[in-house]
């Protein structure tokens, strides 16, 4: 197989340090990333081929750019992370197609209706598919619903605005008589955002993530969370890969009935009251949990690239494999040195410590950029940046250390 170069476009640090390091697992590829960070860590990746930098995000100016790299470079995949450049790439497919091979993305319609949790639950209940009670409560003017509205609701309840992710902006709120105090004293509502109410489901949360095509799943995995944090509503820190046939079952029903390409993180609540599972949201950019399904066999970012070069697809989630974030691994580990009882015990190679001591840099580079004397250091690490200006490439040292 001949080699395959590939170019990432910029995303929030750290998720694009994991890609790199599940993309570096393949000997055959290699890795270029279009960023408008001038710091961003992952510059000092050793799977880091290149880095290309340009400030403008002007869309026919980007199309220029990522053709000049192309046609310089010899790139062959285009890889979007974020939402906005999933979004991008979507909108500008037939130009980009012809410029660079691309992995399967969503239809702009099906982004939109993923995007806004009022508009995917909406989707959910036409198709139904089982979803906890949900209400619209409030509109981009931040003017709420009558309180009427609110009988519907079970309480406790959670307050989302609709279009947020990562848990951002969620209030949990566990008393009807408590609900608009809650909300004043929160200062909740933020003019321009439209937010729902949906009724807590108690129990566990679960997530399939999945690489689909023309609205088949080609590869997933499905992460139980274990951290146990009820009342924490981001992305999860420990989790364990499991078989769930239920919410397989229903996730292969959701990305046919959206035509879903490319990659899809659904979000499930498992009800410790039934063990019923409730249907959340679905998120559609590069997910957190990369190197986690990388250690339970699936290889995410690599099926994407090749799925672009039509490749085959072979990957399989290992049952039964822990995995934590670095960060989440050493509040455990604080936590067990202090004889604090912790929800699970791992061990290092469970966690994403494995894929940083194998690439180090990185993370020891944010270290010096934590100390004081970080200017006594910088020279020894500055390494040259290849400039993309409108149509004009300084060539430069693409070497690593």
């Amino acid at each position: 197989m001949r080699s395959i170069s590939v170019l990432i476009l910029d995303g929030d640090e750290y998720g694009l340090l994991k890609v790199l390091r599940c993309l570096g697992q393949a000997a055959d590829v290699t890795s270029h990333i279009l960023s408008k960070n001038k710091k961003t860590i992952a510059w000092y990746s050793r799977y880091c081929k290149k880095r290309h930098y340009n400030a403008s995000r002007n869309n026919d100016e980007l199309v220029e750019i990522i053709k000049d790299i192309a046609d310089n470079y010899n790139i062959d995949v285009l890889l979007p992370m974020t939402i906005e450049e999933i979004e991008f790439v979507s909108k500008n497919h037939d130009t980009l197609s012809e410029i660079v091979s691309l992995p399967p993305t969503p239809k702009c319609e099906m982004l939109k209706v993923a995007r806004d949790k009022w508009s995917f639950y909406c989707f959910a209940k036409e198709h139904e598919l089982d979803v906890s009670p949900t209400i619209l409560f409030a509109d981009q003017t931040g003017i709420p619903a009558e309180s009427s509205s609110l009988d519907s609701i079970e309480f406790p309840v959670l307050l989302k605005p609709t279009g947020e992710m990562g848990g951002r902006g969620i209030i949990k709120i566990d008393k009807r008589s408590d609900f608009y105090s809650t909300i004043e004293q929160k200062k909740a509502l933020q003019a321009g955002q439209r937010y729902i109410v949906q009724s807590y489901v108690p129990g566990e949360d679960l997530c399939l993530g999945a690489f689909c095509k023309k609205g088949e799943i080609l590869s997933y995995v499905l992460q139980k969370d274990l951290s146990l944090q009820n009342n924490s509503f981001t992305h999860q820190q420990v989790m364990e890969y499991v078989r769930n046939d239920r919410a397989l079952e229903i996730g292969k029903k959701l990305v046919s009935l959206m035509e879903w390409d490319g990659m899809a993180f659904i979000d499930f609540r498992i009800d410790g009251r039934d063990n019923s599972l409730k249907l959340l949201e679905v998120n559609p950019r590069l997910g957190r949990a990369f190197l986690g399904a990388l250690s339970a066999g699936v290889n995410f970012p690599l099926n994407l690239c090749y799925s672009a070069m039509g490749i085959n697809i072979t990957d399989k989630q290992r049952e039964g494999i822990r995995y934590a974030h670095p960060s989440a691994y050493f509040k455990i580990l604080m936590s067990r040195i202090k004889g604090k009882k912790v929800p699970v015990k791992l061990k290092w190679h469970e966690s994403g410590l494995r894929y940083s001591v194998s690439d180090p840099l990185p993370e020891f580079v944010e270290m010096l950029r934590h100390t004081t004397n970080i200017k006594l250091f910088s020279s020894l690490f500055r390494r040259k940046v290849n400039k993309v200006n409108n149509k004009c490439i300084r060539n430069e040292s693409v070497t690593h250390f």
